[in-house]
């Protein structure tokens, strides 16, 4: 099957008529199934990299690395372009033109010192961001902490809507499973909060923890909407990054 072939397919299963082009240009039911997929993946890439709204999607995560790799670069393209200018003055039958030898020779010199300088440093800034975001990924399946409140939350809430007033009524509650599982509760959003604030700020690696935490994090954030949406109604601060990175982790 060529590809204008599949093109054409692909187009009709956008347009609604997938079982008239299987049958026009006898799909096999495995072809069938790839090409659903394939017509799918299509959508899902439009909607990810073109659609306007996925601005509003996306956190404003900083990168650390680029002020630095910025100033480094602009020294060492300033030293490169001046001593390519001075080099063609150079002539060494002349011994007037050596102070112009060494000039030239310096600005080599400086270019070369700041381009090491600056790919030393992205990489060291690199190791050091992945490093502390795989200490936070290892905290959470290590320590007994981040298990231990999941269970006190689970068993505290299971089959109950979450909301600022449930979570009051608990906490002032006799119960100890009703206030271990508030306790638990703010435990999970003040850690998952803690990891936005780090994503968002560029100490961590946005792809490490997406990649890690990132099921954690909805599913907590998604069971306790309401009430995040009460707390924030009254503090717009509270959990603020918790839910920019929600909202960033929207599609998988």
């Amino acid at each position: 099957m060529d590809i204008a072939t599949r093109r054409a397919i692909c187009l009709e299963i956008l347009r609604g008529n997938e079982e008239a082009a299987f049958r026009q240009h006898r799909v096999s039911e495995l072809d069938q199934a790839v090409l659903r997929r394939c017509a799918q993946e299509i959508v899902d890439t439009v909607v990810r990299r073109r659609a306007p709204f996925r601005h509003y999607w996306r956190a404003p995560i900083r990168n650390p690395i680029w002020p630095g790799f910025i100033v480094s670069a602009a020294f060492a393209l300033v030293s490169l372009s001046y001593a390519i200018r001075l080099f063609p003055l150079v002539d060494y039958a002349i011994p007037a033109t050596y102070p112009i030898a060494t000039a030239t020779a310096a600005l080599f010199a400086i270019a070369a010192a700041t381009s090491g300088w600056a790919f030393t440093s992205i990489v060291t800034a690199r190791n050091a961001r992945v490093n502390h975001s795989l200490t936070i990924v290892s905290d959470r399946f290590s320590k007994s902490d981040f298990g231990a409140n999941t269970a006190k939350f689970n068993v505290a809430f299971k089959g109950k809507r979450i909301n600022k007033a449930l979570v009051e009524e608990m906490d002032e509650s006799d119960s100890d499973v009703d206030k271990d599982g508030v306790q638990a509760l703010r435990y999970l959003l003040n850690y998952f909060e803690y990891v936005s604030v780090g994503v968002i700020l560029g100490e961590l690696d946005e792809t490490i923890i997406r990649k890690t935490l990132r099921g954690n994090l909805v599913h907590y954030y998604d069971r306790c909407a309401s009430y995040i949406k009460e707390v924030q109604s009254e503090n717009p601060r509270v959990l603020e990054h918790l839910t920019m990175l929600r909202t960033h982790f929207r599609d998988p």
